[in-house]
């Protein structure tokens, strides 16, 4: 075995899930089987296999294609939601979602979003579960009993929804935003622009952050608007990464919409911004993951100063420090999932939950992203000029590193 191989002597052959028999830390710790885990069992196994024939058959085939065009084909979505996907992303509330699987827990969101994100895409992923994810939660828990048909619709995968929050003077300053919901009879009008909206070219409903009372965060409520409510106009964004996500430019222009749309206060959305942090934490560690994968096979094969560069000290200690974070974080993130399972499981109250782990998801969603941001660079280094050609996986997953980071 060549000097990079032996370093993966991590369980007998038949027991590494996926590409960890061949190359070392391409997978989380808990795919190989002698590795015993507090949190997995033989249901989360059974997902993760679900999740990763999904993503080989119906993602990795067409991924470089898609990317080169910068849009997914919709009947991905559909297929996503059939499987059961978006029902894990979102949490798989029973009143709206299939039946569970047997063994459910919120594990199952964990792995679904770090196996659809070995893809290595961010417009893939984004476009998949980007504006869904950050979206669907407040129609369920904070929406009046009428919108579970909405949610079931977009669920299934038949609907798509956006969350339109960010405006250009305020993203993460929401105590800012200026979009104005004024009440007119039994209906609100909004007027105001959203910009940077993922999923919102192609969704068929928006949660937008208004203004319905006075100044603050206490004066903004959470509003499904269908988006072809006249006066509901978009444009696409050309970003610098997440081609296929369809960001989006919003402008509302006395957009009528009845006051039974609200969804709930400005706490349905600060409950919302914990699970993103998450989200965005598993995202860009299994993104980190794919470019040590990625650095790993180069290094076996290229070949500078007469010899593999896998045997050059300074290019092992580069991999070292990639895989060093890369599996901190992976333990983090288990962590706080697991939090989660242990209140579901006891009966704790969800929403308290949430707010306890605020900060540290907060935490956990700043390493993984300046990881990833140094995976990054650390794997273009490695390649050298190849990273800097359009094509090379790493120079794709380099463009998105913003597109995590910022949020």
């Amino acid at each position: 075995k060549d000097s990079i191989t032996t370093l993966d002597n991590m369980g007998e052959e038949g027991e590494k899930f996926g590409e960890l028999g061949e190359i070392p830390f391409s997978e989380p710790s808990w795919y190989d089987g002698r590795n015993p885990s507090p949190y997995y069992n033989d249901a989360h196994r059974a997902w993760r296999q679900t999740m990763r024939t999904f993503v080989d058959k119906e993602i990795m085939p067409h991924r470089d294609e898609w990317d080169k065009q910068g849009k997914i084909p919709p009947e991905l979505y559909k297929k996503a939601g059939d499987v059961g996907i978006l029902a894990a992303i979102s949490g798989w509330d029973e009143s709206v979602c299939m039946p569970r699987p047997k063994g459910y827990d919120g594990l199952f969101s964990l792995i679904t979003m770090d196996e659809l994100s070995r893809c290595g895409s961010g417009g893939i992923v984004w476009g998949l579960i980007g504006g869904f994810g950050i979206s669907i939660s407040p129609i369920i828990h904070s929406g009046p009993e009428w919108m579970k048909d909405i949610a079931k619709s977009i669920i299934a995968g038949d609907k798509a929804s956006c969350l339109a929050v960010s405006e250009a003077q305020a993203g993460s300053d929401v105590a800012g935003l200026t979009t104005t919901a004024e009440e007119k009879g039994d209906d609100y009008i909004l007027n105001g622009n959203k910009k940077w909206i993922t999923g919102g070219m192609f969704a068929d409903y928006a949660v937008v952050a208004a203004r319905t009372g006075g100044k603050g965060m206490a004066g903004l409520s959470l509003i499904l608007v269908p988006c072809d409510t006249p006066g509901f106009n978009r444009r696409v964004m050309d970003c610098m990464g997440a081609k296929g996500s369809g960001t989006a430019f919003i402008e509302l222009d006395d957009v009528k919409v009845p006051k039974k749309n609200v969804i709930g206060d400005v706490m349905s959305l600060l409950r919302n911004f914990v699970g993103e942090r998450i989200g965005i934490a598993i995202q860009a560690n299994r993104y980190a993951r794919v470019c040590l994968r990625e650095a790993i096979q180069h290094v076996r094969r290229r070949r500078a100063f007469g010899k593999l560069l896998q045997d050059q000290p300074v290019v092992r200690q580069k991999l070292a420090n990639m895989a060093r974070q890369i599996e901190s974080n992976q333990a983090y993130i288990e962590n706080l999932a697991y939090r989660g399972v242990v209140a579901e499981r006891e009966g704790l109250d969800w929403f308290d939950t949430i707010l306890r782990t605020g900060a540290e998801a907060s935490l956990v969603k700043v390493n993984c992203t300046k990881t990833f941001e140094f995976c990054a660079r650390e794997a273009a280094h490695i390649f050298g000029g190849s990273a800097y050609v359009q094509g090379n996986r790493v120079e794709h997953l380099y463009r998105q590193v913003l597109s995590l980071a910022i949020p």
